[in-house]
């Protein structure tokens, strides 16, 4: 049995993770909940890195289970410098070695070699679902806050617009006569401090959209999507507590 090195499978692990996470995810134009946590578990530059990891160690399983080759060698030579009867004959010599195969499975080595990488394998294994774990968590989050933070710029605009339309109801009374120039100018300030919650809106919706972006994967370029939070699949109860009443659960 050949054994590949572990530093070459993990150079080719890592390069397929940089070549995962190099490569943009395609990101609807209308994202829903299933959408953001369905590309989130595709090509989130952690959970790429988790698969990576965890075959690396099933590869390390294979390398510390495998054997070392035979080894076989023969030389034939003579001495020139030899002035003794006899002594200048060719000279052959065999060798043949198992390269401490044997003694590596009687003292039971090649079991515990096996047994640390497969324990290896479960760490990966667990440190794995923990990353989809948090990651789910994290994307769940983020997008609840971006569709509030959605909300809230709709809000704020629909808000803005009428004050907008205020003031100009305001300036056409005010030539009519009917309210004062303070009036007037204190609908202006108004309005010039609903564009302002507007505007500080629309930061808080772009800084919780970027963050999302950056959890679906995104590296390139700025996020043109927009949230839908409308029904969600993952908001269903699980089919245990789905009809529970609350003396079955106490």
């Amino acid at each position: 049995m050949i054994a590949f090195a572990p530093a070459i499978l993990l150079a080719l692990a890592v390069a397929s993770t940089d070549a995962a996470v190099q490569a943009s995810p395609e990101i609807p134009a209308t994202l829903t909940f299933e959408d953001a946590l369905r590309i989130a578990r595709e090509r989130a530059p952690e959970r790429v890195a988790a698969e990576a990891s965890v075959s690396s160690a099933r590869s390390l399983v294979r390398t510390a289970g495998a054997l070392p080759n035979p080894a076989a060698s023969f030389m034939a030579g003579w001495s020139s410098l030899c002035d003794q009867p006899g002594c200048n004959q060719p000279v052959f010599t065999a060798g043949l070695g198992d390269q401490g195969a044997l003694s590596f499975l009687l003292t039971g080595q090649r079991g515990l070699a096996v047994e640390a990488a497969e324990q290896g394998v479960a760490a990966a294994e667990a440190q794995r679902r923990d990353v989809a774990r948090n990651l789910d968590f994290q994307v769940k989050q983020q997008f609840v806050n971006t569709a509030v933070a959605l909300r809230a710029l709709r809000f704020t605009r629909d808000e803005a617009a009428l004050a907008a339309r205020s003031v100009e109801l305001a300036r056409l009374r005010y030539q009519a006569g009917a309210i004062s120039d303070s009036d007037l100018a204190r609908l202006e300030i108004l309005h010039l401090q609903m564009e302002q919650v507007a505007d500080r809106a629309e930061q808080v919706h772009a800084q919780a959209r970027a963050a999302l972006a950056q959890l679906l994967g995104l590296r390139t370029g700025s996020p043109t999507f927009t949230v839908e939070p409308g029904p969600s699949r993952s908001a269903t109860p699980p089919a245990r507590l789905d009809g529970a009443s609350l003396a079955s659960l106490v």
